[in-house]
């Protein structure tokens, strides 16, 4: 579950409109700038699924485009998931 599929085939006017936030903003969001805690326990509440979930989710991804090194994207992720 990631940004990209949890908007489906809106677009961004589509979901600005119904979330109350700017288009830019959530497109900054999907292509990988780290939001607040505020702003994922937003679109959370808006996709309705877990604030935990979501973050977690979106760290993994964040981090993992950054690591190379295979080992230190397991031991990184196994972080992640236990103290996100």
């Amino acid at each position: 579950m990631r940004l990209r599929e949890l908007r489906g085939s809106r677009t961004f006017y589509q979901l600005s409109q119904e979330i109350g936030m700017q288009r830019r903003q959530l497109n900054r969001y999907e292509s990988g700038t780290l939001p607040t805690d505020e702003i994922l326990r937003k679109l959370a509440l808006f996709y309705e699924v877990s604030f935990q979930e979501l973050k977690e989710l979106y760290y993994e991804d964040f981090f993992a485009g950054i690591l190379s090194d295979s080992e230190a994207k397991r031991i990184f992720l196994s972080w992640v998931k236990k103290y996100l």
